[in-house]
């Protein structure tokens, strides 16, 4: 089975012609935002649910909430129980799954609270830029939210002129990119009317900077 964003199933289509899959569960973005709002037409794209359609083994995440009552079974988790598979970026051969244990998930979040001593519970915005799938964006940005009751500003993909515009209307706190995001930032034209000042952290695996000041234009 996969779970994937309505805006990326074509990437799964070409997928399904080499691996076999018995489920692929279509979610949505537009099918939260109001009818009323301009950014509508640009998440559907081409890829409305009435273009996707149905087929065999192919559906639809809000189907699904509508047929099924929330009544999950009882399922008894230990903590060292599997919780998650990050895969590697192949650097020593091909990409691996790393076994994380529930146990590992809620090490690294004590250990990124005490690292990052200024992020406040139910206080931060962050911009969700970094893809879930990878473990610096599962870890820092997904998971961080909820355990510390943060709000992310999704992007399903990395726009650098929507990246400045959220920075400015969203009130952003922390912010979590690789280099090459903060060298396409740099380059970028509106980047010197963006206020950094709010931002608590700026942090690019590995280097984390602590009130941001003066990074050749950042500041």
């Amino acid at each position: 089975m996969i779970i994937c964003l309505d805006l990326h199933y074509d990437k799964v289509q070409k997928a399904l012609e080499e691996v076999k899959i018995d489920h692929v569960i279509i979610t949505s973005m537009s099918e939260y935002l109001s009818s009323s709002e301009g950014v509508m037409a640009r998440v559907r794209g081409k890829s409305l649910k009435e273009e996707i359609g149905a087929g065999k083994g192919l559906l639809h995440f809000s189907d699904l909430l509508e047929k099924y009552p929330p009544n999950p079974p009882r399922v008894q988790i230990s903590p060292d129980d599997l919780a998650a598979l990050p895969y590697t970026g192949g650097t020593t051969g091909d990409p691996k799954g790393a076994m994380l244990t529930h146990r590992n998930v809620v090490a690294l979040q004590e250990q990124l609270r005490r690292s990052y001593t200024k992020i406040e519970d139910a206080k931060e915005n962050v911009l969700a830029v970094l893809p879930f799938y990878h473990i610096y964006g599962q870890s820092a940005i997904m998971l961080t939210g909820a355990f510390r009751g943060g709000t992310a500003i999704l992007f399903p993909t990395a726009e650098i002129s929507e990246i400045i515009d959220a920075i400015e209307d969203c009130n952003i706190t922390l912010f979590y990119a690789v280099p090459t995001i903060y060298k396409y930032l740099l380059d970028a034209p509106g980047i010197r009317r963006v206020n950094w000042k709010k931002a608590k952290y700026l942090s690019a695996e590995p280097i984390l900077y602590m009130k941001p000041r003066g990074i050749n234009g950042l500041g």
